[in-house]
């Protein structure tokens, strides 16, 4: 059986840094695997930010592959999980989730895809991570834009800091379109709310929950990411706070 070692090598070699880093830095990089952020950004620095990402995806899949190790449901602070047990592990449910990056790194509905068979749809602004989750999610539909409230068409300037893209005041190198969510909806799951809407963009989740016509699309579920969860109940009229599932996201369901 492969050991957690040897496996690193494997992923490694497969994604071509292993031409690219020498033996000995393999060895370091193995031995500071869980190390703080200043060697993980020298890594970043030395081998580029997307051959990291196609490390860490390869890591994951091969952790799914062989259900190995804690890659193989990579929500932050075990959200994942959490999500899975609020909803009793059904099957078959659907999902939108927004901040999809490249639908592997912290993502929070794999397992549901992967271990309960969900599907659903990723939404990434940066045309970089989308393409990388339409290579990793191949089961998920990959919507590349930036949602907003605004019901018109738009072009807005992007930051694209690897797991935190953000949409940017001034001018950038990346600008991308806009839609909302209830266009994603009815385009995209034919006018059928999910069991399941995340998100996790940044600051400009009233944006987009202002493109959401709760009239028509009731997700049942909504996480949010959010540092004012008193205003997004507000916002959330017709849904009920059930759980605090980190310190600063939030899990909503709809009144029924």
């Amino acid at each position: 059986m492969n050991t957690p070692s040897a496996l690193i090598d494997e992923v490694l070699l497969s994604s071509g840094l292993g031409s690219f880093l020498r033996s000995d830095s393999r060895r370091r990089l193995r031995h500071s695997y869980s190390g703080g952020m200043e060697f993980k950004q020298w890594i970043r620095n030395t081998v580029g930010a997307h051959r990291v990402r196609r490390v860490k995806a390869i890591r994951t899949q091969v952790a799914c592959k062989f259900d190995f190790g804690p890659w193989r449901r990579p929500g932050l602070d075990g959200i994942d999980v959490r999500l899975a047990e609020a909803f009793g592990w059904i099957r078959g449910g659907t999902f939108i989730e927004l901040g999809g990056n490249d639908g592997l790194q912290f993502s929070n509905t794999l397992l549901l895809e992967r271990e309960l068979g969900w599907t659903g749809v990723l939404v990434e602004g940066i045309p970089e991570l989308a393409a990388e989750a339409l290579r990793n999610r191949p089961n998920a539909t990959v919507v590349c834009a930036a949602a907003d409230g605004a019901s018109k068409f738009g072009i807005v300037a992007m930051n694209d800091e690897d797991l935190i893209s953000t949409i940017s005041s001034s001018r950038g190198r990346i600008c991308v379109a806009t839609t909302t969510l209830s266009t994603v909806i009815d385009s995209v799951l034919a006018g059928q709310a999910p069991d399941l809407l995340i998100i996790d963009v940044e600051g400009f989740e009233f944006d987009v929950l202002d493109g959401l016509d709760l009239s028509r699309h009731k997700p049942r579920w909504i996480l949010v990411e959010t540092a004012k969860a008193d205003d997004v109940s507000t916002v959330l009229s017709g849904y009920s706070l059930v759980l605090k599932m980190s310190y600063h996201d939030y899990l909503y369901r709809l009144n029924e």
